[in-house]
């Protein structure tokens, strides 16, 4: 009775430890991204603003874009002090993309062309990515067709009130359509072309970290199972003899 009991212990602690990994973690929406400019294309140089502050114990923030050619998600700024960001009156960030839409979507190495409706997401985090604490959202829409200079053109969907800044910003003119976007004076920790996804700065779409975690966990749920199933058979094995 006591082996049954404990082999049933035993198989509910892995159950509930696999069921912990294979469910992914899901941050709680803070607000909207507003995308600057609205109107632009894959080579347009883009400023996110998020509508409001991240919570206390936040100290970093990460983007990433979600849609067609990204869909485990794609760093567009890796993981970056908040501190280093100006701000709108309503406490909001105000994060420059390093690249354009189009070069992140190179540095994947699958770019064809972007294309359909993309999700860019901002996560508040700490310096290391112990939990995410809430997300800004925002959407861009790509043409499929390929306009004038061989862009694509996309139109975000921001909110109806546009953030204000406070000090700290200047203008920047966006390449390739003569339109101007707000852009902060402190250059962000951003992507590196030449290195993997980390999570931390670079261009990859999932944390080296987090996977080794999962790996970790799975192999401790095994190891568990395992043992459970040794134990069950000597404990019979003593009782025939």
């Amino acid at each position: 009775m006591k082996v049954r009991w404990l082999a049933a212990l035993v198989s509910t602690i892995v159950m509930g430890v696999l069921f912990a990994v294979a469910s992914p973690s899901y941050a709680s929406t803070l607000g909207d991204l507003t995308v600057t400019p609205a109107n632009g294309n894959d080579s347009s140089v883009v400023v996110i603003t998020t509508s409001g502050p991240c919570p206390r114990e936040a100290t970093n923030v990460i983007a990433t874009i979600n849609g067609s050619g990204f869909e485990s998600g794609q760093n567009l700024i890796g993981n970056s002090p908040l501190r280093i960001y100006p701000r709108t009156t309503k406490g909001g960030y105000i994060i420059p993309l390093q690249y354009t839409f189009g070069d992140v979507a190179k540095l994947q190495r699958v770019y064809k062309g972007l294309t359909g409706s993309y999700k860019v997401v901002a996560t508040c985090r700490g310096v290391i990515k112990p939990t995410d604490l809430g997300q800004f959202t925002g959407t861009v829409s790509f043409s499929n067709k390929v306009g004038a200079g061989g862009y694509r053109n996309y139109v975000a969907k921001n909110p109806a009130t546009a953030p204000v800044p406070t000090q700290g910003t200047l203008n920047g003119q966006t390449k390739g359509s003569g339109s101007s976007a707000s852009q902060p004076v402190q250059t962000p920790q951003g992507l590196s072309p030449s290195t993997s996804g980390d999570g931390t700065g670079s261009a990859g779409s999932k944390s080296d970290s987090g996977i080794g975690r999962e790996l970790l966990f799975v192999g401790l749920a095994i190891i568990l199972m395992l043992a459970a199933a040794l134990y069950v058979r000597r404990s019979q094995s003593a009782k025939r003899s």
